[in-house]
């Protein structure tokens, strides 16, 4: 598919916008857009000023009339396609009129100019909350979320923020609509940039190269980029930006007898040329939201450095949400971090300070940790298993600490299970009742064999062995499935039934497998390339993979890393098929000992992605929300 996008620019509470006549033709142009099946997105100017005329009026003044009746225009374009970017908080400085005025450092200016940032406000925290370019964007945000306008993107004025105020604007969102100032203007790709600072990581440019219809020579512009697209690859992104008021003219209203506006439309405006250029040379419109699968979100540094140091997710407290809980393996100690994401897109996040929930328990690298609820209190618990011994041991979480479970068998919840290098040890609530259990593949025979949680031990359930005898034998839940060193498989629920089932995929083919529970058994499940589910998705060595739903549907997506070159691939699950999203992710969070981690760290339970970097800045971990299956708003 060949994409387009378009971005109504410069749209606010005043100037070009600041009739109720200009506002109805501004709603006007989104129901042709609307009509024509044509995504789009709008940058809005949060508060409009003229300090000339005194003029001055915020989207956060919700008793102002006309703010009133911008902010219903406002919805109105979201509910008829429209993706709402901040763009500025002013979109001027000093005597500047807004949507003419830069905001930001500019390196051009002579006079009336912006700060320029020192290097301390994108190094340290203090300075950073207090430089000039902060108070914009915190203010910006502030009333946007005060007026209930669902913000998507962020998109510097006149695209000019040089120097530090460039990167304390990236401090504050991940995903910018605008040309990469670290990059040609001509560029036409989604570009990710892995910068790496004490305060964020990375940073999304989604760019318009085909730039703007220019309402000096606007007849020039229209033939300009219906030309310029016919040399654009398929892999291009023909993106522009255009001045709604522009088609004002061509739109006439005209009220009727019965109370009601009959519309004037000029099927020869700008805007309906454009179209109908971009449709016969086979573009296709698309969300920016589409494009950008991850937007990446808080970091936290001087976190327990050092790679003896292991990292897991769960929602230890069951208020819906993951924590980061870290485990150190020499010592035994276990702490957790809440990490709370929501706000998007702001990403200057407070992650708090870590808390210790239990010392000394679980010492030594031979133990394997897992976490899931096996007591069914809603709270995820702490499982571990000795590889040595086949010994599996729990620590129940009370919300601000863990506690070493006696059971009813003396603190040893299972043993003799899953022992040995050919058993894949595995958790997840096999059997639906709440409960999670624990689980063995052996990937030599291909079986699954579980023991299901009672609350106070793991059991597995003994079935008759051969006929003629008395000998009792382990119940199999699965045999004879996929066998052989290049299969990985792992737990996950990928009908949406509340039971875990398991997916198979082999790095060597990139074929893909999956078997569903039924509750007392898993049975292989055909998928839309039977028996595969997906093919020739993920091959290589160089993967890793993770399970968790991207998309917020209730069913597990399948995500592949290469942490350390920071490419992310996401194929989501669409029932008997794992469906690859056009875009890959990254690079970001790369590095050389890099480990990646899925969490649920946003109300809306789609899962984000995350990065641990043990030798980074005293140890960090980054994260990255996600967009993926988001409306837009």
């Amino acid at each position: 598919m060949k994409k387009a996008l378009i971005r109504l620019e410069d749209v606010g509470p005043g100037g070009e916008f600041g009739t109720e006549e200009r506002l109805l033709k501004l709603c006007v142009v989104a129901d042709l857009l609307a009509r024509e099946g044509v995504p789009f997105q709008v940058a809005m100017i949060p508060r409009f000023v003229d300090p000339s005329t005194g003029y001055d009026k915020s989207i956060a003044d919700r008793t102002d009339p006309f703010v009133r009746k911008f902010l219903r225009v406002i919805e109105y374009l979201w509910q008829r396609g429209g993706s709402i970017g901040m763009h500025g908080y002013t979109h001027q400085y000093g005597k500047a009129v807004s949507a003419a005025g830069y905001e930001f450092f500019y390196s051009a200016c002579e006079s009336d100019c912006p700060p320029e940032e020192p290097d301390a406000a994108y190094l340290e925290r203090e300075a950073f909350e207090h430089s000039y370019s902060s108070s914009r964007m915190r203010a910006g945000l502030a009333a946007a979320e005060h007026a209930g306008v669902p913000v998507d993107w962020f998109e510097a004025p006149h695209y000019a923020a040089e120097g530090n105020a460039r990167q304390v604007l990236e401090g504050w969102v991940g995903v910018f609509f605008e040309n990469d100032p670290r990059h040609a203007e001509t560029n036409r790709r989604v570009l990710f940039e892995d910068i790496d600072t004490p305060l964020y990581r990375g940073a999304v440019y989604v760019p318009t190269p085909l730039f703007y219809v220019d309402g000096s020579h606007p007849d020039q512009d229209v033939a300009r980029m219906c030309r310029e697209i016919e040399t654009y690859s398929p892999q291009d992104l023909a993106g522009f930006f255009f001045h709604a008021f522009l088609e004002f003219p061509f739109i006439q209203l005209e009220p009727t007898a019965g109370g009601k506006m009959r519309v004037r439309y000029d099927q020869n405006s700008y805007l309906h040329r454009l179209i109908r250029c971009f449709k016969k040379q086979g573009w296709t419109f698309v969300p920016l939201l589409s494009l950008v699968p991850f937007a990446p979100s808080a970091r936290k540094t001087a976190l327990f450095p050092g790679a003896d140091v292991v990292v897991l997710t769960a929602d230890l407290d069951g208020d819906a949400r993951s924590e980061l809980l870290f485990w150190e393996q020499e010592t035994g100690n276990w702490s957790m971090l809440r990490a709370r994401l929501d706000g998007y897109p702001n990403r200057n996040l407070g992650l708090g300070e870590p808390q210790s929930l239990l010392t000394g328990w679980a010492q030594g690298a031979y133990w394997k940790p897992f976490t899931g609820d096996v007591n069914g209190d809603g709270r995820a618990d702490v499982i571990v298993l000795d590889t040595n011994r086949g010994q599996w041991q729990v620590a129940l979480s009370e919300g601000g600490k863990l506690v070493p479970a006696v059971g009813d068998r003396n603190f040893l919840w299972l043993e003799n299970f899953a022992v040995g290098a050919d058993w894949v040890p595995l958790v997840g609530d096999f059997n639906g009742d709440g409960k999670t259990d624990v689980a063995g593949y052996h990937r030599t025979t291909g079986e699954l064999r579980v023991a299901l949680s009672t609350g106070a031990h793991f059991e597995e359930v003994w079935v008759a062995g051969n006929a003629g005898t008395s000998e009792m034998v382990p119940h199999s839940w699965l045999k004879g499935w996929v066998m052989g060193a290049d299969w990985t498989v792992a737990a996950g629920d990928f009908n949406g039934d509340g039971r875990a089932d398991l997916v198979a995929w082999n790095a060597r083919t990139g074929d893909w497998k999956v078997a569903l529970s039924d509750g007392k058994r898993l049975i292989p499940a055909l998928g839309h390339l039977s028996p595969y589910w997906r093919r020739e998705f993920g091959v290589g060595d160089r993967w890793q993979l993770l399970i968790g739903d991207v998309d917020g549907d209730g069913r597990d997506d399948v995500v592949l890393v290469d942490p350390t070159q920071g490419q992310w691939l996401v194929a989501r699950n669409a029932r008997d098929r794992f469906v690859p999203l056009d875009t890959p992710f990254g690079p970001w969070a790369a590095g050389a000992y890099a480990v990646p981690f899925l969490g649920t760290f946003t109300a809306d339970r789609r899962v984000s992605i995350g990065m641990r970097q043990p030798f980074l800045r005293g140890g960090s971990v980054d994260f990255a929300v996600s967009l993926i299956g988001r409306k837009k708003g």
